[in-house]
């Protein structure tokens, strides 16, 4: 447990991050013991588009209930669904 929590830290994971990749080597490990690369190595981040990425990719054949609007520090973003 020692090294994983050392591989946590190095690799800067949110509790967030932490949680999710638990859940995800719960949800799909189909050894009987889960190891700690399947954790590590799950990396669910998402691209943030500004609202004027949106319009290009609108204008690229998407819709703009292909995205979501998020808040971060004040600043609005959009991420797709």
């Amino acid at each position: 447990m020692v090294t994983l929590n050392e591989r946590i830290t190095d690799k800067k994971m949110t509790k967030e991050q932490i949680h999710d990749a638990v859940s995800r080597v719960i949800d799909t490990c189909v050894y009987p013991v889960p190891g700690m690369a399947e954790i590590l190595s799950f990396d669910q981040r998402v691209k943030l588009y500004t609202h004027k990425q949106v319009v290009a990719k609108v204008n690229e054949g998407y819709i703009f209930e292909d995205f979501e609007m998020i808040e971060i520090d004040g600043i609005k973003k959009w991420i797709e669904k």
